[in-house]
């Protein structure tokens, strides 16, 4: 892809990311969920790979029927998650109002042990929000991510992953980072 078709790709979504944020958030959950459903039956090779896994995974416990439904609901489930990082911003100015914190006594009690802690975050949820709010109730908080072809969709989804103060490391070459920040007694995601 082409410097110009990146920008305009990333200019496309700030666009929309605007018009999403002037509807009501419950609404933009509906229509998230639509879409996600949509790009179930556009998106045939990530749909295929989606099955397959969810087969493997399975095995005979499942009949076709039950996974197809739950290989839809992931992709209505991944436009959710989509839609709330559009909020972010809003969202983190209003925290205890979208993402309710429990157990911080125990990443507290841990991170005093001054080793650093490793917090695993399957992609259930909004696996975004929740590092975000680990930064923002006063961890020192890292998430390993893997960087975007597009440079400038990267920058800006870097900046809103900042916003409460989230580090993040890149994929390639995370081992090494993640010891240092372990090292260091903090909390890597």
């Amino acid at each position: 892809m082409t410097a110009f078709l990146q920008y305009f790709t990333y200019l496309s979504l700030r666009v929309f990311l605007v018009i999403m944020r002037l509807i009501p958030f419950s609404a933009g959950l509906k229509f998230a969920r639509f879409m996600g459903g949509i790009l179930y039956y556009v998106l045939g090779r990530r749909r295929k790979i989606a099955l397959e896994n969810l087969r493997a995974a399975f095995g005979k416990e499942k009949i076709e029927e039950e996974i197809k439904k739950i290989a839809k609901e992931s992709f209505e489930h991944l436009g959710i998650v989509a839609l709330e990082f559009m909020w972010t911003p809003h969202v983190v100015r209003h925290f205890d109002s979208y993402l309710k914190s429990e157990g911080k006594e125990k990443v507290q009690a841990a991170l005093q042990r001054g080793k650093g802690v490793i917090l695993l975050c399957a992609h259930l949820g909004n696996w975004e929000w929740i590092g975000l709010r680990m930064a923002f109730d006063g961890f020192p908080s890292s998430a390993i991510a893997r960087s975007l072809k597009n440079p400038f969709l990267y920058r800006y989804i870097m900046k809103i992953r900042g916003l409460t103060g989230l580090k993040i490391v890149n994929k390639n070459g995370a081992t090494r980072e993640t010891l240092r920040i372990l090292a260091e007694g903090k909390v890597v995601g």
